[in-house]
């Protein structure tokens, strides 16, 4: 039989544990190595060129609210990626590619398309570290909740680029 002063002792020393188990966790958080804040003088276009020209998939946060079922988010996210071979933009979420180099004719002057395309939302909120990269934080956020926005996009054939 178990006496009231080892039961005390028992339920002390799992305490402990306990709370040193959480506080190693919370040093562990707060003390992991601060990634390097260097600013892009360009915002990312020679990388975001360099990635596209390679064929390979370029993801870009926009930090523009973006309406989901459950309300808003903060942002969305977008994936780009470039075919060469076929003169093709390919949008996460669009259903087909966008034509790049296009024939210029006297009705396509300065036309602007619209398109609505489906895109990762999120906050940066939540499970984050706090030196996360805003960007960083959305997808993880979009990795959890898993929501989905449709953003409209326009296409501005005269000048080839997009507007949010």
């Amino acid at each position: 039989m178990m006496g009231p002063w080892k039961l005390c002792r028992i339920v002390w020393r799992l305490f402990l544990s306990i709370l040193s188990a959480w506080l190693l966790l919370a040093l562990l958080w707060a003390l992991l190595p601060f990634p390097s804040g260097e600013q892009d003088i360009n915002n990312g276009a020679d990388y975001a060129t360099k990635t596209l020209l390679k064929g390979k998939i370029l993801r870009r946060v926009y930090w523009k609210s973006a309406e989901v079922p459950d309300g808003s988010r903060q942002g969305f996210a977008l994936d780009y990626q470039l075919n060469i071979s076929s003169r093709t933009l390919a949008v996460s979420g669009l259903e087909k590619p966008i034509e790049i180099f296009r024939h210029a004719s006297a009705e396509d002057n300065g036309h602007t398309e619209e398109v609505s395309a489906t895109a990762r939302a999120g906050d940066t909120d939540g499970a984050n570290l706090p030196y996360f990269a805003e960007a960083d934080a959305l997808l993880l956020f979009w990795e959890i909740h898993q929501e989905y926005a449709t953003v409209p996009l326009k296409l501005d054939t005269e000048k080839m680029r997009f507007c949010l």
